[in-house]
């Protein structure tokens, strides 16, 4: 961010403004754009809204501040620290490391569907995996031998059937 002052060649003083050092615009529909940028902002809002229905990427609600960063990311799946985690009685995964299969075994009491996400080190999806999970046990795999030796994370969240995140968590793998 840089702060901007100059005068015009009559010589008459411009008012200072913000030069912002990125950013951007998106049009979401011909009538409502969306600017952001990395700098200051000038006026804090908050938009409140509700969708027609909810999906496992958002719930109902949304708000959206402006000023500050949102509990959205690239990967279209909302971080909140009142959900809570998995917990070690609830999901494991095993082996790690691994040469190929990482098995994720889930004991978890609640039920809904379990959106797994795998995830590179920098954040790019490399897959994606929905199933519904009853009370009780069950294992799903993972099979890895189409990638290369590295660390990827496994994202798990459980989703009720309103689409709202009742469990969430996200899990470090070694391929070896």
């Amino acid at each position: 961010m840089c702060a901007l002052q100059s005068r015009a060649q009559t010589g008459t003083s411009v008012n200072p403004g913000t030069l912002n050092m990125g950013g951007g615009t998106a049009t979401v529909t011909p009538y409502f754009f969306v600017d952001w940028s990395m700098g200051e902002s000038t006026i804090i809002e908050t938009f409140y809204g509700r969708n027609a229905t909810s999906t496992s990427n958002v719930g109902l609600e949304w708000n959206v501040t402006s000023g500050i960063l949102q509990p959205y990311d690239n990967t279209n799946i909302i971080f909140n620290f009142l959900i809570p985690n998995w917990t070690s009685q609830e999901l494991r995964l095993f082996p790690i490391p691994t040469h190929n299969i990482v098995f994720i075994d889930f004991r978890s009491v609640t039920t809904g569907k379990i959106l797994i996400q795998l995830l590179a080190r920098d954040g790019k999806i490399m897959g994606t995996k929905e199933f519904y999970h009853s009370n009780g046990s069950s294992t799903q795999q993972w099979n890895l031998s189409n990638q290369p030796a590295g660390i990827y994370f496994f994202r798990i969240l459980l989703v009720s059937d309103k689409g709202d995140i009742l469990k969430q968590g996200t899990f470090k793998a070694e391929k070896i």
